[in-house]
């Protein structure tokens, strides 16, 4: 068993790196507009990450301050951002906000001389490899000049010398009629496959199974459940999302039938998991619209949890933000809600929000789609700090009614870092684990124990 001081040690590690992390994507969003830089904004965190990680450790005295300013400086330029506005704004957030972020006492004697040479070296640093990009520019052009010269000549003599035979066109092939590209919608959606009219057929087969995608309390990381994710093991194609093969609205009773078996195995692949976890588990299942408009829903839910014996407030049913709910809606809501059940608004924020209707819906929380992340990742202040009222209003409200919050899309450390700072409750995506089949689950199961 780990120490009291081992576990001390362990969590001030966790929250270094979690305020290392949450500096990076300011200064990242700081460094945005003095450069153009080619490079994702995730990537660019990341490499900003391990410069502030150096800069940490010179000023806490674990690494040459001179040496470690220069190394940041020129990562900088690597980076892309060698405009001098650039330098200017990194000497400010390293000078005035990295002492404080890390928590480092400002009464400790030897912290101003560390900060000094450490800010003194980046400049220099900065400078060098700004010089350095420069030369390396020329020289570039130069030598894309004089290869832009030779392909020409080859070019040309390539022509002269062919008779009858004609030229190729670059990059052409034979198109792929064996496995076409899918179709896609505007919104990214893929249109008419053929898939639908194999999913009766796939179903039987037991083809159409549930992924497990973790969630955890981001307090303290602890696992509490997973979502279930509709995935198609094709035998040609692979592991399809739902998004190639789910039926439309109007086709109820194939909504009906996948929602069930999906369903059941959910709550048997559940009821396994408290065994191994040796603790509450629970697992989120989808709620599709025309589920909802099913008034058998209620029954079948109260019939499952009694065939599979998997505690009622286990069950996380997830109703989607794209159904327009009505005063129609609330007789099978509160029905669902009667069966012990928990109700949970998904992808909140993105679709048809009626904030109207959050006091009287029977639902337990709100889960925030990702997509309210968006623009605090974006690299412009402005938009950043925005989307970061977005979230704290949506936050406030949903405590207000007693509503447990979750953020879906949390892709790294930073982001889970931010949600934390807000005060949402749980978290779920990549950063966490991606979706799995229910026989990779039990690694997580067992880690729970």
């Amino acid at each position: 068993m780990t120490s009291a001081p081992g576990r001390r040690a362990g969590r001030a590690e966790h929250n270094r790196a979690v305020d290392i992390a949450v500096f990076a994507w300011e200064w990242a969003r700081n460094l945005s507009g003095t450069s153009w830089v080619a490079d994702d904004r995730t990537v660019i965190v990341e490499r900003l990450r391990l410069l502030v990680d150096q800069a940490a450790d010179a000023l806490h005295g674990h690494a040459d301050s001179a040496a470690a300013g220069r190394a940041i400086g020129e990562g900088v330029v690597t980076i892309g951002f060698a405009a001098p506005d650039a330098l200017g704004r990194t000497l400010y957030l390293l000078g005035t906000r990295l002492p404080a972020e890390l928590g480092i006492d400002p009464a400790d004697g030897v912290l101003p001389q560390r900060l000094a040479s450490l800010v003194g070296a980046v400049g220099v640093g900065f400078a060098r490899a700004a010089h350095d990009r420069t030369l390396a520019q020329q020289d570039a052009i130069r030598t894309s000049d004089l290869v832009a010269r030779q392909r020409a000549e080859r070019a040309l003599r390539s022509q002269l010398a062919a008779t009858n035979e004609p030229a190729e066109t670059p990059g052409e092939t034979e198109p792929d009629v064996e496995h076409p590209a899918a179709p896609v919608s505007r919104t990214g959606r893929v249109l008419d496959t053929g898939y639908r009219s194999e999913l009766p057929a796939a179903l039987e087969r037991g083809e159409v199974v549930p992924y497990y995608q973790p969630i955890v309390a981001l307090d303290d990381e602890r696992l509490l459940g997973f979502e279930a994710l509709a995935r198609w093991e094709h035998p040609v194609r692979g592991t399809l999302p739902p998004a190639a093969f789910l039926p439309d609205a109007s086709e109820s009773e194939l909504f009906r039938a996948l929602g069930q078996r999906l369903r059941t195995e959910a709550c048997e692949t559940a009821v396994s998991w408290q065994r191994e976890a040796a603790r509450p588990l629970f697992v989120g299942v989808n709620v599709s619209p025309a589920e909802l408009r099913d008034p058998a829903l209620v029954d079948d839910i109260r019939d499952l949890l009694d065939r599979t014996g998997l505690p009622p407030e286990l069950l996380h049913l997830e109703i989607t933000e794209d159904v327009s709910l009505t005063d129609a809606d609330l007789p099978v809501l509160r029905g669902l809600a009667a069966t012990g059940a928990h109700l949970t608004l998904d992808d909140f924020g993105t679709g048809l929000s009626r904030l109207a209707m959050l006091p009287v819906l029977p639902i337990h929380g709100l889960k925030l789609a990702g997509a309210l992340l968006d623009p605090v990742r974006q690299l412009p202040f402005p938009a950043a700090q925005a989307g970061t009222d977005v979230l704290v209003t949506v936050t406030a409200l949903a405590q207000r009614l007693g509503l447990t919050t979750t953020v879906e899309g949390i892709e790294n450390i930073a982001e889970a870092g931010l949600a934390r700072r807000l005060g949402i409750d749980r978290a779920q995506g990549w950063h966490y684990g991606h979706p799995l089949p229910a026989r990779h689950v039990r690694a997580y199961t067992t880690w729970a124990n």
